[in-house]
């Protein structure tokens, strides 16, 4: 399972290079998708109509050219 690991926030600009893409980059897809489902989870705590993603489509109607 995946353990979260707290640490401090660091305020940066948005153009620096982020210093957790190498952390990221060295786990294992498995992994990264732990850490999503662990996060997805802890986001929707205690909301049942949240337990899965929610699909989300569009019927339109083209026009002829």
């Amino acid at each position: 399972m995946f353990q979260f690991e707290k640490t401090a926030i660091r305020k940066r600009k948005l153009a620096d290079p982020d210093p957790e893409d190498g952390y990221w980059l060295n786990k294992t897809p498995q992994e990264r998708l732990q850490a999503l489902e662990f996060l997805r989870q802890n986001h929707h705590k205690g909301d049942d109509a949240a337990q899965t993603f929610q699909r989300v489509y569009r019927i339109t109607r083209r026009e002829r050219c």
